[in-house]
């Protein structure tokens, strides 16, 4: 933390550039800023943060807020990144400090709301040649990790989230076999059943490559790591779904009993 006029400076990170905050303080200055977070090179360390973490990134720019939205100082989205964060101190102290969001399973994303609520001026650079981050380790901080995210949610998000993750990730690879079958038993006919049977076949082979086409690209570009763990995108679909699913069904029979998160060796307690 530098305890000048101007700054904080929060880093719970691995530094692998030296010129990590000399950037940060020349693009908070350059951009006139009151709040700058930056996005880390995420390290994928185990097996199943490789195969999931990609595609959930991909799905999670569909449905949830993306820093194009949070640069838009016309948009409501906001977020810290709670790896890499750096502020005026006036900023901090106008709203209410980290205090204010000690109960949050979501501290960075809950300040981040209040910072732009308030009227300040956020932004996220991109900072993956700057610094790295672990945000997993294995297949239970992974687990952990999740369910932390999918809980501050309302009932509608809930419901809209998984239906979503359902019809454009998990069904067209359900349907494959029905398409092949439907397809197979029009070969030969020159008529519209054939056609129609044609044109669902292709319709729903392009789908399933499109998501891991997206997977893979993501694998390449975002995380530096093969390609290949975009083939199981589909049991990464299914596993998203069945801890999403596990994470959110408690918060509906606790009876206004808090729900408890484990995360990072702190436990939550979540009551909505």
């Amino acid at each position: 933390m530098l305890r000048g006029k101007y700054f904080y400076l929060l880093m719970l990170i691995l530094v692998f550039n030296n010129d990590a905050i000399l950037y940060a303080i020349s693009f908070f200055h350059d951009q006139n800023l009151d709040v700058l977070t930056g996005h880390a090179k995420i390290e994928l360390t185990d097996f199943w943060s490789k195969v999931i973490m990609p595609f959930w990134d991909f799905f999670s720019i569909i449905l949830d807020q993306n820093p194009v939205a949070v640069n838009n100082t016309g948009s409501n989205a906001a977020y810290l990144v709670g790896s890499f964060y750096t502020m005026d101190r006036k900023v901090l102290d106008r709203v209410g400090g980290f205090h204010s969001v000690r109960g949050a399973i979501k501290e960075d994303v809950e300040l981040g709301q209040h910072i732009k609520r308030v009227g300040f001026k956020l932004k996220i650079a991109r900072m993956n040649k700057f610094y790295s981050a672990l945000w997993s380790r294995d297949f239970l901080s992974l687990l952990h990790g999740m369910g932390r995210t999918f809980l501050p949610m309302s009932k509608v998000r809930v419901f809209v989230n998984l239906l979503s993750l359902f019809f454009l990730a998990i069904l067209p690879f359900l349907i494959v076999p029905y398409s092949i079958s439907s397809y197979m038993a029009t070969v030969g006919e020159m008529n519209f059943n054939h056609l129609l049977s044609s044109f669902i076949l292709i319709l729903n082979i392009s789908s399933c490559l499109m998501i891991i086409i997206a997977t893979a690209l993501k694998d390449l570009k975002k995380y530096n790591i093969s390609a290949i763990y975009s083939l199981l995108t589909f049991p990464a679909a299914l596993l998203l779904i069945s801890v999403y699913i596990a994470n959110i069904v408690p918060l509906f029979l606790t009876f206004g009993r808090p729900k408890r998160v484990r995360w990072r060796d702190r436990t939550y307690e979540y009551e909505k």
